[in-house]
């Protein structure tokens, strides 16, 4: 086995990504001021068509998404991986196959570690997430594009009746899988995908009467950038009109998250003068599904009470509902689902101890933390389940269905 010539198949996938990354990534200044994010992923990459034998290959990727909607994007995607054979190399006819010069000597064999397909797919595709708001957000994706793809063997691209072996052809993408949220800006998420080529030559054996496939597994990271705009000029979700420094992010430590202004920690004293309470806001909802608050609450002296005040956008009127504790200093509430209406809602947490010397909060209701209502979620779902069952079955049929 040649390693030099294993090492460049399997290393050259990775460098074409590297490469698109290092020119995607000074694009961050212009993705902060909108609804984009950049992902990588990692995985492997069948070559599903006539080899009897095919090899999993290593491969990577590199996308760009744009959220149209909540529970749609668009995502543009860059791959690259080398596609191998273990043994079904020697159906490749040396008689129209153009190689170096170790073909005219005696005893030559073909070696199927010498040959790969080396194969890069350009693709644009819808994604339709099911729970967008949810820490865990399964999701579907349905698109094309074109499948850039070169046959050689011993670094030289076969020939075939005098036409080189590389080629671009068209394709359709299923795919899908499922998105774990660690923060507002960075998810990892696995999944998979069948792409479904125009072409029956990428294998460099035509045969049957269905053309060729690829089917890949992966894992990846994705990165969102703040949404900014005029009434968020630092994207941290607290309106221009409510911010205490309207340049600067808010800080997310959970204290005294609602006014815009970050914080160095909480003050070690603070606890002593007020209840303290850690709390990360909400700021996208759900129309008609219930909004569930968690809140930590620091305090010295037995509190009397700790509540969240809500209202829909635009009343002048505050609801509330007493915060439970679930556990030590840890408290929750649900808002229920019937309140929970388009455009948006306002709240605040606080709590006050049994002294009523001083209140602990997190957002007051002069500087509330705004939750900005999602509708017609349901559609979405009933769209994506539609899309999913259509494209997956289609695939899992082109998979397992046997040539004629």
């Amino acid at each position: 086995m040649d390693w030099n010539v294993m090492g460049r198949s399997v290393r050259q996938p990775f460098v074409i990504v590297a490469v698109l990354t290092a020119v995607t990534l000074p694009l961050k200044q212009t993705l902060a001021s909108s609804k984009f994010a950049i992902g990588l992923k990692v995985g492997v990459t069948k070559l599903e068509g006539d080899w009897r034998d095919p090899r999993i290959n290593p491969g990577g990727s590199l996308l760009v998404s744009y959220d149209v909607l909540p529970h749609l994007a668009l995502v543009a995607q860059v791959n690259a991986s080398a596609l191998r054979s273990k043994t079904d190399v020697n159906r490749l006819n040396p008689e129209w196959a153009y190689l170096s010069s170790e073909a005219a000597q005696p005893g030559w064999k073909w070696d199927a570690d010498k040959f790969r397909v080396y194969a890069a797919p350009i693709d644009l595709a819808l994604q339709w997430n099911f729970f967008p708001l949810s820490r865990i957000n399964p999701f579907t994706l349905l698109g094309g594009g074109v499948l850039w793809w070169n046959a050689k063997y011993d670094d030289d691209t076969l020939v075939r009746n005098g036409d080189e072996q590389r080629h671009y052809t068209p394709f359709a993408r299923a795919g899908g899988g499922f998105e774990y949220r660690l923060n507002r800006g960075f998810a990892v998420s696995i999944g998979g995908d069948f792409r479904y080529t125009g072409s029956d030559r990428i294998d460099q054996f035509a045969v049957g009467d269905e053309w060729d496939g690829l089917i890949s597994l992966w894992t990846g990271i994705r990165f969102s950038f703040d949404e900014r705009t005029r009434a968020d000029i630092d994207g941290d979700n607290i309106p221009e009109e409510l911010d205490l420094a309207p340049w600067v992010a808010e800080d997310r430590d959970g204290y005294l998250d609602h006014d815009g202004r970050p914080d160095i920690g909480v003050p070690a004293e603070a606890a002593k003068k007020a209840p303290v309470v850690i709390h990360q806001p909400v700021f996208r909802a759900e129309q008609g599904r219930d909004l569930n608050i968690k809140t930590k609450i620091l305090s010295t002296v037995p509190l009397r009470i700790a509540a969240v005040l809500f209202r829909s956008s635009g009343s002048k009127s505050w609801n509330v509902v007493e915060l439970a504790e679930e556990e030590e200093m840890v408290f929750t509430a649900t808002l229920d689902g019937g309140r929970i209406v388009a455009p948006g809602l306002e709240y605040c947490v606080v709590a006050v101890d049994q002294r009523v010397k001083g209140i602990g909060y997190s957002g007051l209701p002069t500087r509330p933390i705004r939750v900005k209502v999602i509708k017609n979620a349901t559609p979405w779902r009933v769209i994506g389940g539609i899309v999913s069952a259509l494209s997956w079955g289609a695939a899992g049929y082109l998979v397992l269905r046997k040539q004629k």
